[in-house]
């Protein structure tokens, strides 16, 4: 290699170098600020999760026992609003949002305003709420199908209960969903739809409860369907 190629390599990398530490001086600023950001967010995100959140978690089992005892007989505003003497459901998710405690304390409360009447409220909690396993998927998904038929939105209702029997694919719930779709189908004059839900019942859950009496609910569909 000759002399002046080795210079103007040199000349090359120099510039490179110059035109490097430019730019980094240029975006000091910027680049400093990013890694303040990802520092405070890997560090916040330690602290929230290994030292905050398991005193609080610990804190909200302690004070929602009372409010799921209410909810077990029934006793539905006490649960939901608490009294001078034990918190409710509503509390426990203002004061415990960010736990599981305080996600399931949703459910407890959808369920609870779903039984008190307050159809619309119900719906917001159980969207509110994020299920834990596909069972509270399909019973969730469920709960707002019933709150839908109590407010005469049948289609809406219908598609719930679709997915509550889709959620969770077992011998129980979802043969209940799939006779709840085909009941509000046929409201709404829907039979094929209704067939199709009946059918379902007829051939994959034949020992079911609801499979036990299938049959006249799928030929009273089918007659509509005839004429």
């Amino acid at each position: 290699m000759s002399k002046h190629q080795d210079h103007k390599e040199d000349i090359n990398i120099g510039e490179a170098y110059s035109k490097a530490e430019k730019f980094l001086d240029q975006k000091k600023q910027p680049i400093t600020i990013a890694l303040g950001a990802i520092i405070v967010i890997v560090f916040g995100s330690f602290y929230y999760f290994s030292m905050y959140l398991p005193p609080l978690q610990k804190e909200a089992e302690q004070s929602v026992f009372q409010a799921q005892k209410a909810f077990a007989i029934d006793s539905f505003n006490l649960a939901m609003y608490g009294n001078e003497e034990i918190i409710g459901f509503e509390e426990i998710i203002d004061t415990y949002g960010s736990t599981t405690i305080g996600n399931t304390s949703k459910y407890y409360m959808a369920v609870s305003l779903m039984h008190t009447g307050s159809y619309e409220e119900a719906i917001e909690y159980y969207k509110a709420y994020s299920p834990e396993d596909h069972m509270t998927k399909a019973l969730t998904q469920g709960g707002i199908g019933d709150c839908l038929v109590q407010l005469e939105a049948y289609d809406e209702a219908i598609t719930s209960y679709e997915k509550a029997a889709n959620a969770y694919v077992n011998d129980f719930s979802t043969p209940i969903y799939l006779k709840k779709g085909g009941i509000v189908a046929e409201k709404i004059g829907d039979y094929e739809k209704a067939v199709k839900f009946y059918q379902r019942i007829k051939t994959q859950y034949p020992d079911s409860q609801e499979g036990r009496d299938i049959e006249k609910y799928l030929a009273h569909a089918e007659s509509f369907i005839a004429k």
